[in-house]
């Protein structure tokens, strides 16, 4: 491979390190991202609790509207005493007046329980809301660096961007195609030989390839991690 193309390569590899690097520097930390996920849950939580509390609260309206209506059928069924003219007449309104009675008392059992279900809601919701606060408290301060460290690498990503495409004019575009081809590790995809292995993944190269590799009669890739293989003829003796 010519000097000046192998020269133009490893320039372009050079950035494109830096830019595997800083892309993975903008990356959310893992503990910041497990701090988001426990916010996107608790807050998912909170919202579920606040739906239940909002529907337990339309039913026990309902229950209360239920036992007004009981109690107003009371009070009628009451002041029907006063035009009760026959024995049968009063046991009728009677029965009527204990089943209405019975019923309020079922209702307003069920009317506590309601009550004090909300409150235990109430509570709960007051908790949960001052647990997200402190997450997201904790999370906000930390997120405040990152921006600002975001804005920053955003700077260098864009400078890099500029000088990589200063430096792809120079690369031949059938080789430039196959450099882009290749994976590589690490944002490494261009590795000197070091005593018969790659120098990226230390894996054995066959020695058909070893051979041509020396010569540069055709671009070498490595079987194991992809990268381009050159020839360094200075590392084929040292450990």
């Amino acid at each position: 491979m010519h000097m000046r193309i192998l020269e133009s390569l490893l320039e372009l590899q050079a950035i494109d390190k830096l830019l595997f690097d800083l892309q993975r520097n903008m990356q959310l930390p893992t503990d910041a991202k497990q701090q988001a996920d426990r916010i996107r849950r608790a807050r998912s939580t909170m919202e579920k609790v606040e739906a239940q509390h909002g529907k337990q609260k339309l039913d026990r309206r309902k229950l209360m509207r239920a036992i007004n209506r009981k109690h107003a059928e009371l009070r009628e069924c009451e002041l029907q005493f006063a035009t009760v003219k026959t024995i049968a007449e009063y046991d009728t309104l009677q029965t009527d007046i204990e089943e209405l009675r019975s019923s309020i008392a079922t209702r307003e059992s069920e009317l506590l329980t309601a009550t004090q279900a909300l409150d235990a809601l109430r509570t709960g919701i007051r908790e949960r809301r001052q647990q997200l606060t402190d997450l997201q408290t904790r999370y906000d301060a930390p997120a405040t660096l990152r921006r600002s460290k975001l804005a920053v690498l955003d700077a260098q990503l864009s400078e890099l961007h500029s000088k990589r495409d200063v430096v792809i004019h120079s690369v031949d575009p059938k080789l430039l195609e196959l450099y882009n081809r290749t994976r590589g590790r690490g944002g490494i995809r261009i590795a000197a030989t070091r005593r018969g292995a790659c120098g990226c993944c230390f894996q054995q190269l066959p020695p058909q390839n070893l051979n041509e590799a020396r010569h540069a009669t055709r671009p070498i890739t490595c079987d194991h991690c992809s990268c381009l293989v050159v020839w360094d003829e200075h590392s084929q003796s040292k450990p």
